[in-house]
């Protein structure tokens, strides 16, 4: 990733900026970066796991969300377009600004080999400071293989992995299953399943 200005900026100079543009940004920490245009596999997950866990909130205080939603880290100076969210209860926003989230419950990364180290590092160290994140689910694209970093009553971040189309993944703060037949239903991943 590669900043597009020189200088450090507010957050609310980065929105001025942001409101303007032709094309998504992200925010760290005073600096403006490209937002990466997704594969096709990219958006055939993002898209199925927004589906999936909007069928499975429908009776629950909890909605998912797409790309469209920004999230602000206040604390990490952090701003990015999860590939989906969930937020249970109201959705609290920074400000008045409707087009910036700050609660998330659940936050979904699909990786890619341009993100996945900022995925796994940055960002998710941003994510850690978000106090209503309870899960961070990461999802490869070329494989079918997930994982889950799960936010314990110790603050400490417990992992989980799943593999193979016959598996689920169990989101705990959200009491739902993901199969990952479904979260790769329409994908072509090229290789077997691990």
């Amino acid at each position: 990733m590669t900043s597009r200005l020189p200088r450090q900026l507010t957050f609310e100079e980065y929105l001025r900026v942001e409101d303007r543009a032709a094309e998504k940004s992200e925010f760290i920490d005073g600096a403006i970066y490209a937002f990466p245009g997704g594969s096709v596999r990219h958006g055939v997950i993002a898209a199925n796991v927004v589906r999936l866990l909007g069928n499975l909130l429908k009776d629950k205080p909890c909605r998912a969300v797409g790309s469209d939603l920004r999230v602000f880290a206040e604390k990490a100076n952090l701003s990015t377009y999860p590939d989906a969210a969930v937020y249970c209860g109201s959705i609290q926003t920074w400000r008045t600004r409707d087009d910036v989230a700050t609660n998330p419950s659940l936050i979904v990364e699909v990786l890619s080999k341009t993100t996945e180290a900022y995925d796994r590092g940055e960002k998710f160290g941003a994510y850690k400071l978000i106090p209503s994140l309870q899960d961070y689910l990461l999802i490869a694209q070329d494989k079918p293989v997930v994982e889950l970093f799960t936010r314990s009553a110790q603050d400490v971040w417990v992992p989980s992995m799943e593999r193979g189309l016959g598996s689920s993944i169990t989101l705990p703060s959200l009491g739902v299953a993901l199969p990952l037949k479904e979260i790769f239903s329409g994908v072509d991943l090229g290789t077997p399943p691990v």
